[in-house]
């Protein structure tokens, strides 16, 4: 994009910026979700282990919802950062076609009607 409309370089730069700004949140928050996702894991399987299927019971849908509500936080951090990354990459593609567009043609390259 740059060859063609160099002017996308005001907006590309800092749109770079920004997301490597974005992205510094996700990997704490996703380590700290599996993190969590694992303990709640560990539990299921100590029971399977030591034989202990009676109280495995009694606790059974207290873990599987405490370990699905952590999935849906992991996914929803996952698309937190995609749809920020994705708005960062329409802002680049917004601003290179309204370049393209406003431009007078004889700053464009390859235009033989200067």
């Amino acid at each position: 994009m740059a060859s063609v409309t160099w002017p996308v370089l005001i907006v590309a730069i800092p749109a770079i910026v920004l997301s490597k700004y974005v992205q510094g949140y996700y990997p704490s928050s996703a380590r700290d979700l599996m993190r969590m996702n694992g303990t709640t894991k560990a539990p299921i399987l100590n029971f399977a282990a030591f034989n202990m299927m009676d109280m495995f019971f009694q606790n059974y849908l207290k873990l599987v919802d405490t370990d699905a509500r952590l999935f849906f936080h992991s996914n929803a951090a996952t698309e937190w950062l995609v749809l920020r990354i994705e708005a960062i990459q329409n802002l680049i593609v917004f601003a290179d076609t309204l370049f393209i567009v406003l431009l007078p043609g004889k700053h464009l390259p390859g235009n033989s009607n200067q």
